[in-house]
């Protein structure tokens, strides 16, 4: 006997990260076309 695994029944993700020229504009966007939600602030730098 076989056992298969089927697919996951719908397709997900964790995070994205995307790099803009103009984050103000580009959050705009995102909520505008998207209407996606802001849900924490830009992440702190760590560079020196």
């Amino acid at each position: 006997m076989t056992q298969t695994n089927p697919l996951p029944t719908s397709p997900a993700f964790n995070h994205v990260g995307i790099t803009v020229g103009d984050l103000d504009e580009a959050v705009r966007w995102y909520q505008q076309v998207l209407q996606m939600t802001v849900l924490g602030g830009p992440a702190p730098s760590t560079s020196a």
